[in-house]
Order: structure tokens, then C-alpha cells, then sequence
């Protein structure tokens, strides 16, 4: 595949999972506001071991079966690459049954373990997903693997929008019987967004019937076919790795749905109280996430550039676009994490309609600057080569995370859970900053990576409270509660980007060269200031 393919691949994958991310962030906002805290804490409970149990039942098949499905086409040899994808599916179908067995089997058992049995019907409920997404997994796979992205990508969007359709429908339909019955609901919308996606890529795959018939009938060359057990040797062999890569993140997830409520009870709070403080404490994730999802999409857009002089072993642009990448992502991610912690309040009471958890959320926010900068630096360590640093360095966070849990959340209840969010992925940045400091030979020059940022972000902090705390007494003698902080909020947000905007390229934070280096985005943002006289060239 030529070079302006694999980017169009790429661009179709990236937009399609900046969509979907966007969407998995948002709709956790109406979906607590339908079931209280109760029922988000629920959610949140059960949804980390699906994802877990996903993660150990695809096993990094999918990047496997593209990978061996690519090679055999390369040399010509569709009715391998067949071979490949009928083997793997017939795996996944073996493993997905499994997943599935062990959630809806074990739910009460696994509900006891979190410290909610109040769980278990939702754990049975988002068990069935399992039946299903292993197989889409590889069937994604398969296409990537002949170099069709959009199958993939549609499925992926339609998948989420349907799931998120599900989750507020049957949420909004089931509050009326319990809070148990519409959180089960909620994690239902993970099987009919699987049975939406099967159809969607069903159809593709019969579409696709027709290329795979027109090249095995001109198929000359007869290629001599591995026997089944070596060929599922290779393809386990390189997805085992991939598996434990992905599965640390699941985990610091799942951290906290086996930690937080048994530790909140053991410390003496009642079952349905320790259930509460852990919906007020996830409140905070889904606006850390869209926080964290926009600084990194930024930064991350610059790897492939860094993959590429990795392979042309320009070791000079390595630690140059490392640099910029690192520098660009807490350029982002500081004034999000700023921003949100001044917001918190007005957030709290716009989204959510309460002002309990605004504490948390403004701790939890400084998680923002921390992941963000742990997520670019593993896309740049995996963009040269080093992909298990990463997963190491994550596991060893992972590691506190518990830990902490453990200790802080006995002492000084929720907010120990927040702390221990940030210190975890706090140590998980240093180890990879470690690393990219040894293998990328990367120098980090603390004014223009720290100093400067800090800077900007603190004059824009400082316009942004001047907003919350001059603008929210008149708000609210003119406008209910809730729409007083809506719209508090969203005139800090602009007075925030504005403020910041300005900030950086008055302190020199970023050169006009640098912002034009951006894809897409840096042209405009120069297009915008330079009409403003007092930021010329």
C-alpha cells in the first residue's frame, strides 16, 4: 500500500475513534442526571470488567489477524489470509463464549467482591456483549488486514451511537422500577451496539465475498499452508504481548470498582452511602476524559512523524518532534486541567444540578495534565519501537493506584480515590519520560516544556475565576440555579481560550512557526490572530 493510502487509513480510523471517544464521554452527563449517582456508580462498577474481560478474550487477535492477513496478500496468497481469518474467528467465538460464561455465571460472586451485590444484574446484563464483540474484533481485524478502513470506522461510529441510544432509552424506562434495573439497562447498550455492528460489517463482508472470489480464481501460485497448530502458535505468540499491553489500562478502572466501595464500608459507611460517594466521585471521570481526549488527539497527531524518522533513522528529528509532541501535549492539557479545576463548581451544578463531588472534581482534575502526557508519551515510546515500556511503566502505576486506594480512602474517604488517580498516572509519566530520556536520547528543556506553560496557564486561570466569582452572584438573581452555572460556565470557557490564546504567544510559549507546524489547526489559529494588532509577526 502506497504512502497517501496508509494515511487516508489512518485519518479514517482516527476520526472515527475521536468520534466515538467523544461520544462514550458525553452521554455518562444525561445518564447520571436520569439515575442519580446511585446508578452511575453502578455503571461504573460493572463496565471496567467488561472491558477487562474483552481485552482477555480478543487477546490482541485483531492487530494479529490484520497483521498476518496483510502479509499473505502481500505475496499473494488469499486462500492463507482465508485460512488466517477463519482460524481466528473460530477462536474468538471459543473465547467470547467463555467471557461471557464467566460474567453471567459468576455475576453474584463478582458483585460480592466489588462490596454492591446490588451489581449483579448489570454484570449479567453487559456479559451478553461479550458473545459478540470478540468476533467483530477480528472481523475489523481481517479488513484492516486487506487495507479497508472503513468498515471498520462505520461500524465503530454506529456501534457507539446505538449503545449510547440504548443507554439513555432504557435507562430513562427502567429508573421507574430501580436503580438496579436501569444501570442493567445502561450496560445493556454495549449487545445492541455489538448487534447493530455485526449487521453493519455483515454486510460489508458480503460485498467483500465478491474481491476475495475475483483473486482466488486468478490465483496461480499454490503456496503450501502451515498446519493448524503452528499457525495458531505464531498468531498467539505475537498477540500476547499486544493483550498485555492493553490490559493495564482496563485495570486502573477496575482498581477502583474492587476498592472503593469495600474500603468506604470497612471504614464504617453503609452499603448504599459507600455506593453514593462512588457515583460522586465518578461524576469527575467523563470531564477529565473529554478534558484529556482534545490535548491528546493534538499531540498524538504528530507520532506518525516520529514513527517515520524512526524508520529513516533521523535521530535529530526523533528528539526534535518528541519534544514539540511533549511540549504540545501540556500546552493542551495544562489550561484543561486549570480550567476545570476553577469550573468545577459551576460545572457541577450546569451538568449535574448538585454541588456535592465539586471538591472532587476539582482534585481529579489535575489528572488531566498527568494522562495526558502519559498517553503522548507511550505513543511516542511505541512510535520508536519501545511498545512494552509503556505497558510496564502503566502496570507499575497500577501498582500505587491500588495501594493507595487502599491507604488514602480510609483516612480521607472519596477524595483518597482521586489522589490516588493522580499520583498513579503521575508515576506512570515519569518512568516514560525515564525511558524516552534513554531510548529517544530526548532533553528536556523545563522553560520552554514547564515554565512557560505554567506561565500562560496561570494568567489564564486568573480571567477565568474572575469570571466565575464577578459573574455568578448576577447570574443567579436573574436565572435559576442550574442555568446561572450554564451559562457562568460557558463564558469562562471562551474568556479561558481567548485569555490562554493569547497568553502563549505573548510568553512565547509556542512560535508562530511552531503553531503552523500543527496539522489542520495551526493554520487557522494564525488566520484568527493575526488580526489582532498587538500579536503581529
Amino acid at each position: 500500500m502506497n504512502q497517501k493510502s496508509f494515511v487516508k487509513g489512518a485519518v479514517i480510523l482516527g476520526v472515527a475513534a475521536l468520534i466515538s471517544k467523544t461520544m462514550g464521554g458525553i452521554y455518562r452527563i444525561p445518564y447520571q442526571n436520569i439515575v442519580g449517582n446511585e446508578g452511575l456508580a453502578l455503571y461504573n462498577l460493572v463496565y471496567p470488567m467488561y472491558t477487562t474481560l474483552l481485552v482477555v478474550s480478543t487477546a490482541g487477535f485483531p492487530i494479529a489477524v490484520s497483521k498476518f492477513v496483510s502479509e499473505r496478500l502481500a505475496i499473494g496468497d488469499i486462500r492463507g489470509a482465508e485460512r488466517v481469518f477463519r482460524i481466528s474467528f473460530f477462536l474468538m467465538m471459543i473465547t467470547g463464549l467463555l467471557s461471557f460464561s464467566l460474567l453471567f455465571y459468576g455475576a453474584e460472586t463478582l458483585a460480592n467482591l466489588t462490596g454492591d451485590p446490588g451489581a449483579a444484574l448489570s454484570i449479567k446484563s453487559v456479559s451478553l456483549a461479550l458473545l459478540l464483540v470478540p468476533i467483530i474484533a477480528v472481523i475489523r481485524g481481517y479488513f484492516q488486514g486487506w487495507q479497508e478502513m472503513m468498515p471498520t470506522a462505520v461500524s465503530q461510529v454506529f456501534e457507539q451511537l446505538i449503545r449510547v441510544i440504548t443507554i439513555i432509552v432504557l435507562a430513562y424506562m427502567l429508573i421507574q422500577v430501580s436503580v438496579e434495573y436501569a444501570a442493567a439497562g445502561a450496560v445493556f447498550g454495549a449487545f445492541t451496539g455489538a448487534v447493530l455492528s455485526v449487521l453493519i460489517l455483515g454486510y460489508y463482508y458480503i460485498r467483500h465475498r465478491k474481491v476475495v472470489t475475483y483473486h482466488l480464481q486468478r490465483q496461480t501460485k499454490s503456496f503450501a499452508q502451515e498446519p493448524f497448530g503452528e499457525l495458531l502458535r505464531k498468531l498467539t505468540y505475537y498477540a500476547l504481548p499486544i493483550c498485555f499491553g492493553t490490559l493495564v489500562l482496563p485495570l486502573f478502572n477496575l482498581a477502583d470498582s474492587y476498592t472503593v466501595i469495600n474500603v468506604l464500608q470497612n471504614s464504617g459507611m453503609e452499603s448504599l452511602d459507600a455506593r453514593y460517594m462512588f457515583g460522586v466521585y465518578s461524576k469527575a471521570l467523563p470531564l477529565v476524559q473529554i478534558s484529556a481526549l482534545f490535548a491528546t488527539s493534538l499531540s498524538l497527531a504528530l507520532i506518525p512523524s516520529i514513527s517515520e524518522a524512526k524508520s529513516l533513522q533521523q535521530e535529530h528529528i526523533i528528539k526534535r518532534r518528541t519534544s514539540f509532541a511533549l511540549r504540545l501535549t501540556v500546552i493542551v492539557g495544562l489550561p484543561a486541567a486549570f480550567g476545570l479545576a476553577v469550573l468545577a463548581k459551576p460545572l457541577n451544578l450546569a451538568l449535574f444540578n448538585e454541588v456535592i463531588g465539586s471538591d472532587v472534581i476539582m482534585v481529579l482534575s489535575f489528572a488531566t495534565i498527568f494522562s495526558t502526557l502519559e498517553i503522548t508519551s507511550s505513543g511516542i515510546l511505541q512510535g520508536i519501537g519501545e511498545s512494552k515500556l509503556p505497558a510496564k511503566n502503566l502496570f507499575v502505576g497500577f501498582i500505587f493506584k491500588v495501594a493507595l486506594n487502599l491507604l488514602l480512602i480510609s483516612y480521607i474517604g472519596i477524595m483518597g480515590a482521586a489522589i490516588a488517580t493522580i499520583v498513579a498516572y503521575f508515576i506512570a509519566l515519569y518512568l516514560n519520560l525515564r525511558d524516552l530520556r534513554i531510548h529517544a536520547k530526548t532533553e528536556y528543556r523545563w522553560m520552554e516544556l514547564a515554565v512557560k506553560p505554567l506561565t500562560a496557564a496561570l494568567i489564564m486561570t486568573f480571567f477565568v475565576a474572575a469570571v466565575v466569582y464577578g459573574m455568578t452572584p448576577w447570574m443567579e438573581s436573574y436565572f435559576s440555579l442550574r442555568i446561572a452555572h450554564l451559562i457562568v460556565s460557558v463564558i469562562g470557557i471562551l474568556v479561558g481560550l481567548i485569555a490562554y490564546g493569547i497568553a502563549i504567544i505573548v510568553t512565547k510559549t509556542l512560535s508562530f512557526e511552531e503553531i503552523e507546524t500543527v496539522p489542520k489547526i495551526g493554520p487557522a489559529i494564525l488566520r484568527l490572530t493575526s488580526r489582532l494588532p498587538f500579536l503581529k509577526r
